[in-house]
């Protein structure tokens, strides 16, 4: 016989089973929907009260598993990282629209957005850059086609944490195409090109993987300049159409 309060137990495991169930079709149908299907569309998680990215982001990661039979051979995947206020939901604004935006809030779980260039569809995936964060990077580089690592070029005391991050993800996978954005050139305090290529010791990186380092300036007025994020998305094209 069942001790008392047993069966009370098995029925809010359940019920919370089937909530979270609900979640994560919810989301799931959010992320690859975004938008009713709009071109360029981008949406965050919502998190529950009292939760913070680090309860939302484990959720997420049972998503993107539980969907990889929706993927196809059109389909090529970016992944966006870099530390926090580094300008990667900046960069993924203009690498799918030219509108001018004044402010980007800061990423607290993901941003997703979808581009189509030359026959197939590219899905940029930003995950945030805070610590908690971070710890997850790496369950996503397996299904990346191109790694795209955004540094705040003007933040010279978190320099060595980047740098400590990228060739952690590097580690992991030593074949990934790189592209690293040497972003906010528009700053008058921000390292040059050749100096973040030594404070973030590219140097040291093998022959065995594709790698690019480039000025970028994500905002509206640099679009027409030689650190515009539009060269971003060409070479991007670039990449993927090659797999």
């Amino acid at each position: 016989m069942a001790p008392p309060g047993a069966f009370g137990h098995l029925s809010l495991a359940l019920g919370a089973a089937v909530a979270a169930l609900g979640s994560i079709l919810f989301i799931a149908w959010r992320t690859y929907f975004p938008g009713g299907g709009r071109w360029g569309a981008r949406w965050e998680p919502p998190l529950a009260a009292g939760q913070g990215p680090a309860s939302a982001t484990p959720l997420l990661l049972l998503i993107r598993p539980l969907l990889s039979w929706q993927l196809d051979f059109s389909m090529r995947q970016v992944l966006v990282l870099g530390l926090k206020g580094a300008g990667k939901s900046s960069v993924l604004h203009y690498i799918s629209s030219e509108a001018a935006k004044d402010r980007t809030a800061p990423t607290q779980g993901f941003n997703s957005v979808q581009v189509y260039a030359d026959g197939f569809q590219i899905d940029l995936l930003e995950l945030g850059g805070s610590q908690n964060l971070r710890f997850y990077w790496n369950q996503y580089l397996s299904q990346a086609h191109v790694l795209v690592f955004v540094v705040d070029s003007a933040d010279r005391p978190h320099l060595p944490t980047a740098r400590q991050e990228l060739h952690w993800l590097l580690a992991e996978d030593p074949r990934l195409p790189l592209v690293v954005l040497a972003n906010k050139q528009d700053k008058s305090d921000a390292l040059s090109v050749a100096e973040l290529h030594r404070e973030l010791a590219l140097h040291t990186l093998n022959g065995q993987r594709e790698f690019f380092l480039l000025p970028t300036s994500a905002t509206h007025t640099a679009l027409a300049t030689a650190t515009s994020i539009r060269h971003v998305k060409s070479l991007l094209v670039e990449l993927l159409s090659q797999l």
